[in-house]
């Protein structure tokens, strides 16, 4: 992604100071559930984890998976959340909630 994508992506994203968790999966997505992923191909690694292509349904997904446990053990969580808090604030059809 470019620099002027990343800029434009940033401006579309609603970062409020108080994000309240909410998980409101539209009813296209509230069936798919862990077990009914198929992995197609790892993505990327990363410091805690990996980034799969899974499908479901016909659609293709990325899925992060993290070990919680070396997350826990490098004192990680606060980035983890800080991520988590910011993804469910964003305003992006990319991201399922």
């Amino acid at each position: 992604m470019h620099v002027d994508q990343l800029c434009k992506a940033l401006d579309t994203t609603n970062l409020d100071d108080e994000i309240k968790p909410q998980i409101s999966a539209s009813d296209e997505y509230r069936s798919v559930s862990l077990n009914s992923l198929q992995r197609v191909a790892t993505l990327g690694v990363g410091g805690f984890g990996r980034v799969e292509m899974v499908k479901a349904n016909g659609k293709v997904f990325a899925l992060k998976v993290m070990n919680k446990k070396h997350v826990v053990e490098l004192k990680q969580e606060k980035h983890v959340m800080s991520e988590r808090k910011i993804l469910l604030s964003s305003n992006s059809p990319f991201i399922v909630k």
